[in-house]
């Protein structure tokens, strides 16, 4: 199998089961992105550890556009959650300096 392929097929694969949490166990990740994918745990698992010998041009489509969907509902949370902190998200770079500011700030008053 083409590299490339096999090495974005893994990575869409493992990008399904983010976000990773303290305690997660890798077969609840593999569970996570099979729900999300739609794919059975064993074919999960065959792209988890590079097993896989061959993806059908079909699959590899289906995959693609699973992942913009997860991606599309990670940016929709993202906009949800800075919208709850009365930040536009068009603004993300001063909130992002803001932040890194109050973060360097507590870290020195803290040393």
């Amino acid at each position: 199998m083409n590299s490339s392929v096999s090495d974005e097929m893994m990575a869409i694969v493992r990008g399904a089961a983010a976000p990773v949490c303290p305690g997660d166990t890798v077969g609840a990740l593999m569970r996570r992105a099979a729900r999300r994918l739609g794919l059975s745990p064993r074919r999960v698992r065959a792209y988890w550890y590079g097993e896989v010998k061959r993806v059908p041009a079909e699959e590899a489509d289906r995959l693609r556009a699973a992942r913009e969907t997860i991606l599309r509902g990670h940016a929709a949370q993202l906009v949800q959650a800075l919208s709850e902190c009365n930040v536009d998200p068009s603004d993300l770079d001063a909130f992002v300096r803001d932040l890194a500011a109050a973060q360097k700030a507590k870290a020195a008053s803290n040393a």
